[in-house]
């Protein structure tokens, strides 16, 4: 197959189906990394992490990553999800 007609049937996949030529082109090269997860999804209990933001109200994502046992980004994830931002912690009750 000559590079244009593979670039032009590219274009005509990514038009019908809406998925980008860059999608489509990494999926030719290597189709295992649209099966692949390398990390297993967490779920944080809302109880623990209230408690916690109770407890202890002015400290960082990393002091409560460490006390909790999960990574700072899942931490910021699940108080993003209770809708809890830093102006916030100060008038958090619990459910």
């Amino acid at each position: 197959m000559s590079k244009i007609s593979k670039i032009s049937k590219i274009s005509k996949i990514s038009k019908i189906s809406k998925i980008s030529k860059g999608t489509l082109q990494r999926w030719l090269i290597d189709p295992s990394i649209q099966t692949t997860r390398v990390k297993a999804p967490t779920n944080i209990p809302n109880e623990a992490l209230l408690k916690d933001i109770n407890q202890y109200l002015d400290d960082y994502l990393y002091e409560r990553s460490r006390r909790l046992n999960y990574n700072k980004s899942d931490i910021g994830y699940a108080l993003k999800k209770l809708n809890i931002y830093q102006k916030d912690i100060c008038y958090v009750t619990m459910p």
